[in-house]
């Protein structure tokens, strides 16, 4: 093995918060991001599971850590055969007729829906 990067389940997890680890400067998600990555060189990135961010999010990310920081991005929980809301898909995507609390697995979705998910 090369590389043995350690790091947490985020950088805004309640218990990483409540334990006064962070500055008192840090008040906001990107702050502690710039901060948590002085520290640790990888992160994982868990809110992927329950909806897909938009692109200029990963961006943001990317600019707010050092060259070589890795985000351990985990899968889009549909993708994993787990069940989500409705409101978990991007609202463009989203099949007509449901409401938005229905909970969905990966085969209940419409397979163009499917394959845009991807993209």
């Amino acid at each position: 093995m090369d590389d043995l990067r350690v790091g947490t389940c985020s950088w805004s997890d309640r218990s990483l918060l409540a334990s006064g680890w962070y500055p008192e400067k840090a008040k906001d998600p990107n702050s502690r991001l710039q901060f948590y990555s002085n520290s640790f060189d990888t992160v994982e990135v868990d809110s992927t599971f329950y909806a897909i961010p938009g692109e200029e999010v990963f961006y943001q990310w990317v600019s707010r850590t050092a060259p070589g920081f890795l985000f351990n991005v985990k899968a889009f929980g549909l993708f994993t055969f787990h069940s989500l809301s409705l409101s978990a898909l991007p609202g463009k995507l989203a099949p007509s007729g449901l409401s938005r609390g229905s909970r969905l697995r990966i085969w209940e979705i419409p397979k163009s829906v499917r394959i845009a998910l991807w993209d």
